[in-house]
């Protein structure tokens, strides 16, 4: 043997012993020592098998990776947990960073069970129409949410309709019986989704979550508010429809800042948008801009505590009045339009269309007013308050 034979023989031994090592590996079960809040999680055979994945499908069909029963009513809940635990599995396994997507088949799903999303950078997404709904005389929840995120970041839920079907209902605390419920979580959207007939609020966030995304949604028909939101930093509420919420449209309250509301359609609540001070914690920066906001039994917008806020361009009408505000300082009021306002029947001063109680530092111009009669008289008179201590907290903030 020549010593080049010699050599290249040596070669083809190491490749071949490697490559029976990596297909030795392929061939066993991968093990790794979960951490954090999976590590004491069970994840099964057929969970490992569809490792790597970061996309699965449930549904009925044959060509989805996990197949659920019809005949089962919470067979598609199970699915969603096993499926959730697996994500949640890789997620603190082996710290994946690209997005993990759950397609939902199209179809309608019953079961009475919530649904929690334990894992970040994960993509809920209906195919068709997906109809997540509720069993007839679902068992009371002892904590808020149909849909729960909670303590998770990057989550996307979109082109799903959720049900409530409260009318089949019996439940005790109907507080906690919300479609889609956030808390403690950041960079969270919901888009092109529909959340109806709920006992409660339709979407709810609750405290210490940011930069939330509601959008191009139909949020109809619940017996508490359309959206609430407390002590939330950055949300932006657009482009969505809210109809015949039984209290609000949508509700900000504690110490929320930074909100943007805009280019929605909301009818048939109390107030369409309702921002109020709780527990002596006020609402900070809000936009309530190019919104059509009709039919409501006590007025388009309403507040009580809030510290700058601009409501522009609006369009408010067939409502008992057009704007309450209360404790409200530093405030924009621009380019609105209200016409059909019940209360102001003859009326003929801006004052009696934009009632500001105990409010400071206002500035109205440029909006349209029609009474009953379909007067305008917009320009009758002008709306300015500024307190002098407002005034100077202004220029302190000018000057900082």
């Amino acid at each position: 043997m020549t010593k080049h034979f010699k050599i290249k023989m040596k070669r083809f031994i190491i490749c071949v012993s490697l490559l029976l090592i990596v297909v030795q590996g392929q061939q066993q079960d991968v093990e790794i020592e979960p951490i954090g809040p999976a590590e004491n999680a069970t994840i099964p055979i057929l969970f490992r098998q569809l490792w790597p994945k970061t996309t699965i499908k449930i549904g009925w069909s044959s060509s989805a990776d996990i197949i659920v029963e019809k005949t089962s009513t919470d067979a598609f809940h199970y699915a969603f947990k096993g499926v959730a635990d697996y994500f949640t599995y890789i997620e603190y396994s082996k710290k994946l960073k690209q997005p993990k997507t759950l397609l939902i088949e199209q179809g309608l799903y019953q079961f009475e069970k919530q649904i929690t999303i334990r894992s970040n950078n994960t993509n809920i997404k209906g195919l068709g129409y997906t109809v997540i709904s509720l069993t007839n005389n679902a068992s009371n929840w002892s904590k808020p949410g149909f849909l729960r995120l909670k303590n998770v970041n990057h989550v996307k839920v979109e082109s799903l309709v959720f049900d409530g079907n409260k009318i089949n209902q019996k439940t005790l605390d109907k507080r906690y019986r919300n479609a889609v419920y956030i808390q403690s979580s950041e960079n969270t959207s919901v888009n092109n989704v529909t959340i109806k007939n709920f006992e409660g609020t339709g979407l709810y966030v609750d405290t210490l979550s940011a930069n939330i995304q509601v959008v191009k949604s139909i949020i109809k028909d619940n017996d508490i508010n359309g959206i609430e939101f407390e002590m939330t930093n950055k949300i932006n509420i657009s482009n969505n429809i809210l109809s015949n919420n039984k209290e609000y449209g949508i509700k900000g309250t504690m110490r929320s800042v930074n909100i943007s509301i805009t280019d929605n359609s909301i009818q048939q609540n109390i107030c369409g948008v309702f921002l109020e001070e709780t527990k002596m914690l006020p609402v900070y920066f809000a936009d309530i801009d190019r919104n059509n906001l009709k039919n409501m039994s006590r007025a388009g917008i309403c507040t009580d505590g809030v510290f700058a806020l601009n409501i522009i361009n609006n369009t408010i009408s067939d409502s008992l009045s057009c704007m309450l505000l209360s404790r409200t300082n530093m405030t924009n009021i621009v380019g609105n339009i209200c016409k059909n306002i019940i209360r102001n029947n003859n009326k003929t001063n801006v004052e009696d269309f934009i009632n500001c109680k105990n409010c400071s530092t206002v500035f109205e111009s440029n909006n349209t007013f029609y009474n009953d009669k379909g007067t305008n008289i917009s320009n009758h008179s002008t709306l300015t308050k500024v307190s002098l201590s407002t005034l100077m907290l202004m220029l302190i903030i000018l000057w900082i």
